[in-house]
């Protein structure tokens, strides 16, 4: 349970995540459903899970790849990096602009960043002290 949380944890670090996918994140996504369609072999599929923690997979391809694996697991692995999500520098400077231009009624501008911020990853919310966002699930 305890290395469950601690998957939990990681993913927030590596959130937002993306559905993009090098060589080696394809890789082991076969071999995980290659186990998972031998007779539901569920010993394998988590050795394929421990390898990628520790892979050069990129963190945002890790964080893609688990949330797709979790669809499987349902071990609601997407509820930690929620949870534990800490936006970077530069998306806060993004929120920052966009609510600069909201201010300003540049909605044209406000729209954009939204768009980038969604780019990222995120869900986008607007609320009355400003831009929410999260990743998006």
């Amino acid at each position: 349970h305890r290395r469950l949380g601690d998957l939990r944890r990681k993913m927030a670090t590596w959130a937002p995540g993306t559905e993009e996918r090098s060589d080696e994140a394809r890789a082991l996504d076969e071999r995980f459903r290659a186990a998972i369609a031998d007779d539901l072999d569920l010993p394998r599929a988590l050795v394929v899970l421990n390898e990628t923690v520790g892979s050069a997979v990129p963190d945002a391809e890790k964080y893609g790849l688990f949330a797709s694996w979790d669809e499987v697991l349902g071990l609601d692995l997407e509820r930690g990096a929620r949870e534990g999500f800490e936006p970077t520098e530069e998306m806060l400077a993004l929120v920052a602009e966009r609510d600069a231009a909201r201010a300003a009624k540049d909605f044209a501008t406000s729209d954009e960043i939204r768009e980038r911020l969604q780019a990222m990853g995120l869900e986008v919310m607007d609320s009355a002290d400003g831009t929410e966002i999260r990743p998006r699930v």
